[in-house]
């Protein structure tokens, strides 16, 4: 007996709990009442034809109670003294689901979540867009600019969209939305969209700014010399050191920079050691309009001091020469992170005996929202003509390096 009881508890225990949880919908129906106490009614889900109930009633109303949610159609008729009267047209009632946390999250679209987005400082404009369920509500657009619960920015707005100006560019940014109306709110998403940003490459040209730029090399160095009375090859190693320091004053607006260039070679071979110094200051300009593009033109001046060289009675130790330098620099960003750049230019010294020329392509990866690193090869030729150490004569001299060299570039800013 006390089992056969407490089955029954169990049964009735999950009876109720089960039609506790299950979601129900309730809706009175009434209608005019009819010289009649009786009343027929049926009621189809979906479609018409699609009937569910079909009942008797002694009364004008009734209440509907469903556990689905969708469109319900209902109709009735009365009984007359001898037969019923014909149904009434079809009045629908729809029933929407309750609306839980993950059904009533505002869906989120532009800019996706992992989105690039390529800035520049003061001139940065994100149009933020999301799905708009209710036009009459208020959306709250909530920005991050660092890893916090609570946002750096909110902005409330109506629509589905808004455009947010950045005049300061932080290092991190996500956003969310949620929607407000009759002091009822949406539920807020957990998650945000973390937005990936990348500096336009020429955003250290939009406000006062500078980049710093080393880069060392090993190369092979032949050396060609031509004179009257002699002619000799010789070849040797070493290392070149570059440095640059460009500089981008606000006052000249956002194209144009000054470069100061530091340059030191040493080379040597089982006989001789020798290398060169140099200097020199450029003015840049750069054009075009894509973002992801830097083009620089530079005209400039170097000084190259020689020193170390002796290769007989017939060469001075060392010489000095002065340069004219023309230059172009090509680079383009791509993917996320890698860019790609060509660096040629043409110069025309004091002792020169043509043009001399010197290439470097390049591979550049942003290693940090600052520094980038960079792989190249490098091949320049130099001719020169100087007086031989006899007199009157010349001598002829053509140096061809070439190599492979590691960089790294910085560009700092007030961003």
């Amino acid at each position: 007996m006390k089992i056969t009881n407490l089955l029954f508890g169990l049964i009735l225990f999950f009876s109720i709990y089960h039609a506790e949880a299950a979601p129900r919908y309730r809706h009175m129906i009434s209608w005019s009442e009819e010289p009649s106490s009786v009343y027929q009614i049926e009621i189809s889900h979906e479609e018409k034809d699609n009937v569910i109930i079909r009942q008797i009633v002694n009364e004008a109303s009734y209440k509907l109670v469903v556990e689905e949610p969708g469109i319900y159609f209902w109709r009735y008729r009365a009984q007359g003294k001898r037969r019923w009267t014909p149904f009434s047209g079809y009045t629908a009632v729809r029933f929407k689901q309750p609306e839980t946390a993950e059904q009533n999250l505002i869906l989120m679209k532009s800019p996706e979540n992992g989105k690039l987005v390529t800035y520049k400082n003061g001139q940065t404009k994100i149009e933020f867009t999301w799905e708009e369920p209710d036009p009459e509500a208020t959306y709250h657009l909530e920005l991050y600019f660092k890893k916090s619960p609570t946002p750096s920015r909110v902005m409330i707005v109506r629509g589905g969209s808004h455009v947010v100006k950045l005049k300061k560019i932080p290092k991190f940014l996500s956003w969310r939305v949620f929607q407000k109306k009759a002091g009822q709110s949406s539920t807020v998403n957990k998650e945000k969209f973390e937005i990936k940003l990348r500096p336009a490459l020429d955003e250290f040209k939009q406000t006062e700014n500078f980049l710093l730029s080393l880069a060392l090399f090993q190369a092979q160095s032949k050396f060609t010399f031509d004179a009257p009375t002699f002619k000799s090859d010789e070849t040797f190693t070493g290392q070149i050191v570059e440095f640059n320091a460009e500089y981008f004053p606000k006052f000249w607006e956002r194209r144009r920079s000054l470069n100061l260039y530091l340059r030191g070679a040493t080379f040597e071979n089982d006989d001789q050691t020798l290398g060169n110094k140099k200097i020199g200051l450029e003015f840049g300009m750069a054009f075009g309009k894509d973002p992801s593009i830097l083009q620089t033109v530079y005209l400039g001046y170097q000084f190259l001091n020689n020193f170390e060289m002796d290769f007989g009675t017939e060469l001075k130790t060392d010489y000095d020469q002065n340069f004219i330098t023309g230059r172009y620099l090509f680079r383009k960003q791509f993917a996320e992170r890698w860019a790609i750049e060509m660096n040629a230019s043409l110069q025309i010294g004091t002792l020169s005996a043509g043009p001399s020329y010197v290439l470097r392509p390049g591979l550049s990866y942003l290693f940090t929202r600052e520094l980038w690193l960079s792989a190249y090869a490098l091949h320049e030729q130099y001719l020169s003509e100087i007086d031989a150490s006899s007199g009157s004569d010349k001598v002829k001299i053509e140096q061809t390096n070439s190599g492979v060299g590691l960089g790294l570039t910085w560009m700092p800013g007030k961003i």
